[in-house]
């Protein structure tokens, strides 16, 4: 009496391999995009949690508030400012840009950090270095090339006009 074997050949067994590698590397690119913690949504949710930030504090503490944008470094900074000294509530935020105008000032209860730049417990956002600042609108003027702009928050819940286009490394 004949026994036979049952099983896989060996050209089976690769061939399911061979299918199995390339469906692998379709997906996982895909799959590792989707759940990427800095991606596009997420450089969204940062900008627009740091609008809400800034809003929030001026209109809670009634005194102005800017969100300063660095957008060569992508940073977004939250902090209180001193009232002008000009006495025009609507300053241009190129003042900032020029060394001059509001500076950051310390509410009671906040620490300054210790290089010297954000206030401790303030606000501040780094964006992911595939995401860019492709253009930046203050006011209808454009600030992508200036080294920091500002966006003013006032105490009664209005703010300058903010236009900004972010662009990934993928072109989304």
């Amino acid at each position: 009496m004949p026994t036979t074997l049952a099983g896989f050949t060996l050209i089976e067994i690769m061939v399911v391999i061979g299918i199995t590698a390339v469906l692998l590397t379709i997906a996982i690119p895909a799959f590792v995009r989707r759940l990427s913690p800095q991606s596009m949504q997420q450089a969204v949710s940062d900008v627009m949690d740091a609008c809400s930030k800034a809003r929030t504090q001026a209109i809670l503490r009634g005194v102005t508030t800017a969100l300063r944008i660095r957008p060569g470094d992508r940073v977004f900074d939250v902090v209180t400012v001193a009232p002008s000294t000009s006495g025009d509530a609507f300053d241009e935020p190129s003042a900032v840009a020029q060394g001059g105008g509001d500076q950051p000032v310390l509410l009671p209860g906040m620490r300054t950090s210790l290089d010297g730049g954000t206030p401790a417990g303030a606000f501040s956002v780094t964006l992911d270095p595939a995401i860019h600042i492709e253009g930046l609108g203050i006011n209808g003027e454009d600030w992508t090339d200036d080294s920091v702009a500002e966006v003013r928050f006032y105490p009664n819940g209005t703010c300058d006009e903010l236009t900004i286009v972010l662009l990934s490394d993928r072109q989304e």
